[in-house]
């Protein structure tokens, strides 16, 4: 799913959008999460790269990359409670709307499962800061 035929999958954006559902000029490609700067609101910590998904879109992309069909919401709750150091504690973020949506966040730079490469590529995707 983060491989390098796949970024196309997941554009910059700022913090408040715009969370198109798919990429403007060519609506056959579909953005599956967005990487951007996440300022975490609790004790003023310092932003992070993140690669964010709406809770809802992530299941939907997620399920074609499982090697065993399962039930997506039981792997988000495992997900959820396994407290892994890349998932950020926050289970809601406000993506271009007003609410808060169920979202999944991740800390781009603790995803060491990922490839030195792949990260490099995700993280040359957007900016030094916003």
């Amino acid at each position: 799913m983060l491989t390098a035929d796949q970024l196309i999958h997941f554009p910059y954006t700022k913090k408040n959008g715009p969370y198109e559902e798919a990429k403007p000029d060519d609506p056959s490609i579909k953005y599956w999460g967005y990487l951007r700067w996440y300022k975490p609101k609790k004790n003023e910590k310092t932003p992070f790269r993140a690669l964010v998904f709406k809770e809802s879109t992530f299941k939907e992309s997620v399920q074609g990359f499982l090697k065993k069909p399962c039930d997506v919401d039981d792997f988000v709750k495992d997900l959820r409670s396994c407290n892994l150091e890349y998932l950020f504690s926050t289970s809601k973020a406000r993506l271009g709307g007003k609410t808060s949506e169920n979202a999944l966040i991740f800390v781009l730079e603790k995803m060491e499962f990922l490839s030195e490469e792949t990260r490099a590529m995700l993280a040359n995707k957007m900016p030094d800061q916003e």
